[in-house]
């Protein structure tokens, strides 16, 4: 190591002040960058059973919420979205990403989260926009509910005998359906001849609109319902050129 004459012997005192005065803009400014950082980085906020609050969001930010559940205990957490689309990704107490909520809401409405605790830990909710063309908007969170491992086990069971009786009643109405969608002119629909020989009206739903499986079965349906059972008025939320290709049915 060497000594302070050795030192100046290499970088004389002439050069030694103006080097360290250059340093120190430089050294100030890295503070400065970290300092920024942390002031603009979001602590993520503990929620509890008696939490609401309101938040505005823009885009480029999210806003991180904390929860903390014992294995088996259970919540339900609500987003009202006001004036911007949210997207709430909800992670493990390890960090796995369980859940990415955005339900076809657009930009009022509510998202719904419910967590059924796995394991026990702090699980992390995360409040984002949609994308970068949101236009800035709030929102407003609500622990709707914090259920212990008693009331969750209960709700689980209720949940679980409504499925086993929805199922029940379903079984015996339902029939399978070709994967295209499209039912053969030798194929018959038992649950909807009986139904179609006792009704003057009937209605055909979907589970989500758009999909182009749903539609082809639709137009099927609405084809078969002509053919076979004599229906000839029909009222169909569509556009023009779809119901054209109904007219030779008619």
């Amino acid at each position: 190591m060497r000594d302070s004459g050795e030192i100046e012997s290499v970088f004389p005192s002439s050069m030694a002040k103006p080097m360290l005065l250059h340093l120190q803009p430089i050294i100030w400014l890295l503070a400065s960058a970290t300092f920024f950082s942390a002031a603009m980085a979001q602590t993520p906020v503990p929620i509890s059973r008696s939490t609401t609050l309101e938040a505005t969001l823009k885009s480029g930010i999210s806003h991180e919420y904390t929860l903390r559940l014992a294995r088996g205990e259970s919540a339900e957490i609500v987003v009202h979205q006001q004036g911007v689309d949210v997207v709430v990704e909800l992670k493990s107490p390890a960090g796995k990403l369980l859940d990415s909520i955005d339900s076809p809401t657009g930009r009022n409405g509510d998202e719904v989260v419910e967590i059924i605790a796995q394991e026990s830990g702090t699980y992390d909710l995360q409040v984002r926009p949609f994308d970068s063309n949101e236009p800035a908007g709030s929102y407003r969170l609500e622990v709707k509910a914090l259920r212990g491992t008693r009331e969750t086990a209960e709700l689980l069971r209720a949940r679980r005998e409504a499925r086993n009786s929805a199922a029940l009643w379903l079984r015996p109405r339902s029939v399978a359906i070709p994967r295209s969608g499209v039912i053969p002119n030798n194929v018959k629909v038992p649950p909807l001849d009986e139904l179609a020989a006792r009704v003057r009206v009937l209605g055909l739903g979907e589970a989500t609109h758009g999909s182009r499986e749903f539609g082809d079965l639709r137009f099927s349906l609405t084809r078969y319902l002509i053919e076979r059972h004599g229906f000839r008025v029909l009222a169909i939320e569509a556009s023009a050129s779809s119901l054209r290709q109904l007219a030779p049915y008619l």
